[in-house]
C-alpha cells in the first residue's frame, strides 16, 4: 500500500519516524506510535508543520469519520501552507469526517509565517494565533472559547497544568 514509505524505530520501538510521499502530492517526514501508518506529527516538503494531540472531553463526540493521524496526513500531502491547513481542518471538522472518540483535539499548524492553535470536537472549532515564541498544551483546552465546554475534573486539570508547567522550566532554564 505505501512502497515507498520507510520506518525508523526508535525509542525502544515505541515512536516510529516515517517517510512518505504518494504521487501528485506533498511529501512529508512524521511521527506515529509504532504499528502505525499515518503520523500525530510531521513537515511537508513545502514547510507546513502539522502537529495534533488528545484534548478535552465535552460530551461532543463522533464516532465515524477519519482518526485524528490520518487528517495530520490529509493536511501534510494536501496543503502548502499553515491557512489552507486550518481552512480544511475547519471544513472536515464541519462535514463530520473528524472522528476522536471521546476526547476532543488540538492541533498546532504552521509555517514559516504563521503559528495556529486549533481546539475543537466534533462540533466546536476554535482558533488562536501562536503570537509568542511558545505555545505549550498537555492534553488540555486553554482557548477561552474552548474552556466552557471541557468535561475535565479537577484533579486531571491540575494535572495537565502540572505537566505544561514542567515543559515551562525545561525550556526556560
Amino acid at each position: 500500500v505505501y512502497p515507498d514509505l520507510r520506518r525508523i524505530d526508535f525509542l525502544r520501538g515505541k515512536i516510529v519516524a516515517v517517510k512518505h510521499q504518494s504521487e501528485g502530492k506533498n511529501g512529508y517526514i512524521g511521527i506515529t506510535g509504532y504499528g502505525k501508518l499515518t503520523p500525530n506529527m510531521g513537515m511537508n516538503s513545502v514547510g507546513l508543520v502539522v502537529v495534533m494531540n488528545s484534548g478535552d472531553p465535552s460530551g461532543k463526540e463522533n464516532k465515524v469519520g477519519f482518526s485524528t493521524p490520518m487528517l495530520a496526513r490529509i493536511l501534510l500531502e494536501n496543503c502548502s501552507n499553515a491557512t489552507e491547513a486550518l481552512e480544511m481542518l475547519r471544513k472536515l471538522v464541519k462535514e463530520k469526517a473528524y472522528s476522536h472518540g471521546d476526547k476532543g483535539s488540538i492541533w498546532f499548524i504552521g509555517d514559516k509565517d504563521i503559528v495556529y492553535c486549533v481546539e475543537n470536537d466534533s462540533e466546536r472549532f476554535s482558533v488562536q494565533k501562536a503570537v509568542s515564541g511558545v505555545v505549550i498544551r498537555a492534553n488540555a483546552w486553554r482557548n477561552p472559547d474552548m474552556i466552557p465546554y471541557s468535561q475535565r475534573t479537577q484533579k486531571t486539570l491540575i494535572n495537565h497544568a502540572l505537566r505544561e508547567n514542567a515543559v515551562r522550566q525545561v525550556l526556560f532554564e
